[in-house]
């Protein structure tokens, strides 16, 4: 989630995203950063987690994801997303309920 991303607009041009606040920045507000893939259970009610999304949006094929790659020059195709995050809570009567994030590859 820490990485430049953009998609490539009809004229070729690259829209950047807002980026995400870095690690530091996000320490120094006072957040306790966990940058793992893992799924991790914080109450015995709640579990978070991430998935391995392929972009599927309409809007994906019309305006193809990109991230700036090693090089810090280039752009590649990212077309997965990795970050994608949801929260799943066991409320009791009614079964599960998923929280989820911004769903890019819905």
């Amino acid at each position: 989630m820490f990485v430049t991303r953009g998609a490539r607009r009809h004229s070729d041009e690259v829209l950047l995203q807002k980026p995400v606040p870095s690690v530091r920045e996000l320490t120094e507000a006072g957040a306790t950063v966990v940058n793992a893939p893992d799924a991790r259970s914080f109450s015995t009610a709640c579990s978070t987690s991430a998935a391995r999304f392929r972009a599927s949006h309409p809007t994906s094929a019309g305006c193809p994801a990109l991230k700036l790659a090693a090089d810090g020059k280039s752009w590649e195709p990212d077309p997965f997303i990795m970050d994608e995050r949801y929260v799943a809570v066991h409320v009791k009567g009614k079964g599960a309920v998923v929280f989820t994030a911004c769903s890019h590859a819905a």
